[in-house]
């Protein structure tokens, strides 16, 4: 049992410094780490996306107010668009 615990305890410590090291990868200013994003981001050709999918996304999204200029591109403040 002891044995046990142990090792789920180091699979816990695995788990949330592999969160830890993700989180660091985002790159742009605009942008922040999420365990369950969207599946689908807008972007500015696409601004209104549905994310009737089930599940979610983990990875880098852009912060609120803000979207992707395109799709894998930056994340822009939403009035930079050219609508």
């Amino acid at each position: 049992m002891e044995a046990a615990t142990v090792l789920f305890a180091f699979a816990m410590l695995i788990l949330a410094a592999t969160s830890v090291h993700a989180a660091e990868k985002c790159g742009g200013d605009n942008e922040h780490y999420l365990t369950c994003g969207p599946v689908q981001e807008p972007t500015c050709d696409h601004p209104s996306v549905e994310n009737d999918l089930i599940g979610c996304a983990q990875g880098c999204f852009c912060k609120p107010d803000y979207i992707r200029h395109a799709e894998g591109g930056l994340c822009v403040h939403i009035n930079v668009c050219p609508y």
